[in-house]
């Protein structure tokens, strides 16, 4: 009986996935419908107003891309810093392990090079 009512909840979540398709793509399509139609009420009108505008919002959009993608950036090495932090005594003690003898390689805990060897 457990069988039947796994085929009949599978048979359900299958339909349901596909009602929510089909609502995702009729919506991509009405979306594209009222993009053409606004396209074409332009059709032969003087349009230098509205070029100028989706000139202005390429560049705008250019430029939040660029800071959001800078910001991403800085954000992920700052992540990837205290990870390193986090794990080095765990990978020292590892090291140690396997080589009673070793030395430090003189990163900082962060993994980034030792002020004193900047210089060098």
């Amino acid at each position: 009986m457990k069988s039947d009512d796994l085929i009949s909840h599978q048979k359900i979540d299958e339909i349901f996935k596909t009602v929510r398709t089909g609502i995702r793509t009729l919506g991509g399509c009405v979306a594209a419908y009222f993009a053409y139609l606004s396209i074409d009420s332009l059709a032969g009108q003087n349009t230098n107003l509205i070029l100028s505008l989706l000139a202005d919002f390429k560049f705008s959009a250019t430029m939040t891309l660029a800071g959001t993608a800078a910001a991403w950036a800085i954000l992920e090495r700052r992540l990837r810093h205290k990870k390193v932090e986090y794990m080095q005594d765990r990978i020292k003690k590892l090291e140690q392990r396997i080589d009673p003898n070793r030395t430090s390689s003189g990163l900082e805990p962060t993994g980034k090079t030792h002020t004193r060897d900047l210089d060098r």
